[in-house]
């Protein structure tokens, strides 16, 4: 495949499905291959897809339900096993098996994700190529691009993830610049990849994000973005969005200016230093909650294991609330 500048590079099954989540069929995650596999048309593919399918219909009893990490595995192992040890029963072609998939997955993705021009393939542009080319400044000459995408929804104002994600990705841009010979970075991008899709808590995060406003992308008063979200109410199912308005959610782009990256450096070498040093305490004394700071939003706190015995939890730390008991050892 040929690529020519500026190339904007999508990383992750998550990603490409955001970016060319338009077409038909669209570019497979791991739990929806086999069925995006199975819609793949010409070139010998659908017989393919069909004796794959057949592979795993026998070693499972269904299709559903089973992603391709994890089929893949299974018969990677089985063929390894099947490398050095016999079997009394009539051996399987695990090794067979695992070919006739890698040819598949490579099948899968280039149909999903090029397009044939004049004798050779040609990567499609996705909607995140479109918002960048869009962009009102953009630097002169060729230059590199840096994206990270979350899979999750885009911080609202006042959020510290915000700030904590610009640096990732000026972080990201540094080091990029810090390699011989390579073109300097023009901007980083964040992608949001919930709000392609945006779930029935993101869309009541949204409207209350909008009430006291949070929310930095908003939709035009009147538009129909603006009267779904509005309207939405959990009894009702899921606004349908349009694309225009969840790209602008999704994307945000990262100025990576010289006097801001070196800002960001400052600022995640003391995130580190503060990991590091509660982390050597800890070691040291034996002791989680006296030398961790408690800095964990709600979502934190529900993922967090330490959140049983936290002297101060989410919803706990306002003037005048008495810290959390911790609770005591049984017996």
């Amino acid at each position: 495949m040929k690529l020519t500048h500026p190339v904007v590079l999508l990383l992750g099954a998550g990603a490409t499905r955001g970016g060319l989540q338009t077409q038909s069929p669209p570019p497979p995650v791991d739990m929806d291959f086999f069925e995006i596999a199975g819609q793949i048309k010409g070139h010998g593919t659908p017989k393919l897809a069909h004796a794959v399918l057949e592979d795993v219909w026998k070693l499972y009893g269904r299709l559903s339900g089973v992603g391709l990490e994890s089929y893949y595995r299974d018969i990677e192992t089985r063929a390894k096993i099947g490398s050095f040890a016999t079997t009394a029963n009539k051996p399987k072609d695990w090794q067979k098996r695992q070919e006739k998939l890698e040819e598949l997955i490579r099948r899968v993705i280039i149909h999903t994700t090029c397009k044939e021009q004049t004798g050779h393939l040609k990567a499609r542009n996705s909607n995140f190529h479109a918002a960048i080319a869009s962009l009102p400044a953009t630097p002169v000459g060729e230059y590199d691009v840096i994206v990270d995408y979350k899979g999750l929804r885009r911080p609202p104002i006042g959020s510290q993830f915000r700030s904590h994600f610009e640096w990732q990705v000026q972080t990201y841009a540094w080091l990029r610049g810090q390699m011989p010979g390579v073109r300097r970075v023009g901007a980083g991008v964040l992608i949001f990849v919930n709000e392609l899709s945006p779930s029935q808590t993101d869309i009541e995060d949204l409207q209350g994000e909008l009430q006291r406003g949070e929310a930095d992308v908003v939709p035009v008063n009147g538009t129909q973005d603006y009267y779904a979200i509005h309207r939405y109410s959990p009894r009702n199912s899921l606004p349908n969005l349009t694309l225009d308005f969840r790209l602008r959610r999704a994307i945000k782009v990262i100025d990576v200016s010289d006097n801001l990256l070196l800002n960001a450096l400052r600022e995640i070498d003391g995130v580190v230093t503060q990991i590091e040093s509660s982390a050597f305490v800890e070691h040291n004394t034996g002791n989680i909650p006296s030398h961790w700071q408690a800095c964990g939003g709600a979502n934190d706190c529900v993922a967090c294991d330490f959140v049983h015995f936290c002297p101060s939890p989410y919803g706990h730390r306002e003037p005048g609330d008495p810290p959390k008991p911790l609770p005591s050892a049984p017996g």
